[in-house]
């Protein structure tokens, strides 16, 4: 099983994005879930409109070593085939937009994952999920220490 970065623990929703999201949540016993009266209860409770009807709370787990993400990745037997394994590696790169980009087009092209060097930005800021539109809670990632990067690429 591969490593979780973050693990839902509340979801807050309007009563449209419950039932759009009813085969998801089926997965997710324990999930508490909150309905509010509609899209504009949920902006007043938020102070956010750009949420298409649903705000997820997760606990943040410490993020993922890179050797374990290899070794996750290789003993993955449950993904698809790929013509090529590819892991993307993420230099630096600190501007929220482009991370988040980075993790779209990662998931796009069929990437298996991505490596993030130490100075990295972190996938999980608001803005970068946003951009990236989810895929970095599920592409599974990494940051390098310091005194392994770049050689564990």
């Amino acid at each position: 099983m591969l490593p979780p970065a973050i693990e839902p623990h509340a979801l807050l929703v309007t009563p449209d994005a419950c039932e759009r999201l009813a085969d998801v949540l089926v997965h997710f016993p324990a999930l508490a879930v909150f309905r509010c009266a509609g899209e504009r209860a949920l902006h007043e409770i938020t102070g956010y409109t750009m949420h298409s009807g649903a705000i997820a709370l997760g606990v943040r787990h410490q993020d993922g070593a890179v050797g374990e993400l290899v070794a996750c990745l290789a003993r993955a037997v449950h993904l698809p085939a790929r013509s090529a394994d590819v892991l993307v590696a993420m230099d630096g790169i600190t501007q929220t937009d482009n991370v988040g980009a980075i993790f779209r087009n990662a998931a796009s092209f069929g990437a298996r994952g991505v490596i993030l060097s130490p100075r990295a930005s972190d996938p999980f800021l608001r803005k970068t999920l946003r951009v990236s539109m989810g895929r970095a809670v599920n592409l599974p990632w990494a940051r390098a220490r310091d005194d392994e990067w770049p050689s564990c690429l």
